[in-house]
């Protein structure tokens, strides 16, 4: 049977370390703020020390987690799985160390990243007052849970390990086919290659695409913008689209309405 869980605060937990890296090489891994994102650490290219801000300072070892002060919701944080002796992480970035003898360091990561404390994160930070909405690592220490058996935690964040590997599968899948999408409009639209096969004499194409074929003009011809397909115009967006500006009042929506917002929509991506 399992154990019952033990109520516990982050703060008894782990530790936040502010250790200066030795510099011991002309050339290191620099990680900033902008360098992590939703758990994964996006290079590990080697640079010139000398050529870096006053904020790459701090030392991270295997089982940090490493966590951004800045506007929590935007996903800035990653766990070091790695051996990080050449990497230096800005001042901007927690380093939060968790006591092995208390805790499973990933199990703690997952917690701190977990959409109930991110987006209580978020709303400390924006209360308050400053420039940038700020956390600090007093706010982190405070959040109370129930600790599970060492044996639990292993278990919950091995599920959540493979879940989080299916959501990055899917991410680069996305990425792949948004990849593709661009390419395939640059060829119709900009390139307009299927004219240009159909103006070589192309007459017969596989029986999928033979529909899509079929109506496309039989030749360029030229224009004030270059060659375009026959028949075609130029237009601007305005042209066939419009801005709509409908506002809501929150109390007439239904309680379990999907709520979208920018954190909600990747860069150059037209998947949520």
């Amino acid at each position: 049977m399992a154990n019952n869980p033990i109520p516990a605060v982050v703060g008894d937990l782990a530790d936040t370390i502010s250790v200066m890296h030795r510099f011991d090489k002309p050339q290191l891994i620099f990680l900033n703020t902008s360098d992590i994102l939703n758990g994964h650490v996006l290079h590990r290219d080697y640079s010139p020390v000398s050529e870096w801000p006053g904020q790459a300072k701090k030392s991270i070892k295997r089982g940090d987690i490493l966590f951004s002060e800045m506007r929590p919701v935007n996903g800035r944080y990653a766990f070091v799985d790695f051996d990080a002796d050449d990497h230096v992480a800005s001042t901007k970035l927690m380093v939060i160390r968790a006591k092995p003898d208390r805790v499973l360091p990933r199990f703690l990561y997952h917690f701190l990243t977990s959409r109930r404390v991110t987006d209580w994160l978020q709303h400390l930070a924006e209360s308050r007052s400053g420039t940038f909405p700020q956390i600090t690592f007093d706010q982190v220490a405070a959040f109370e849970l129930f600790l599970p058996s060492p044996d639990e935690q292993e278990l919950i964040s091995g599920v959540l390990d493979a879940l989080n590997d299916k959501i990055e599968q899917s991410r680069r899948t996305s990425a792949a086919l948004e990849q593709l999408a661009r390419s395939m409009f640059r060829a119709w639209f900009v390139e307009f290659e299927p004219v240009k096969v159909k103006a070589a004499g192309a007459t017969s194409f596989p029986s999928m695409a033979q529909n899509v074929f079929d109506p496309l003009p039989n030749r360029l011809v030229n224009s004030e913008l270059g060659p375009m397909p026959e028949g075609w115009q130029f237009g601007k967006p305005g042209d066939i689209a419009q801005e709509k500006r409908v506002t809501v009042d929150p109390p007439e929506v239904e309680e379990t309405t999907p709520y979208i917002g920018l954190e909600h929509m990747p860069r150059r991506c037209i998947a949520l």
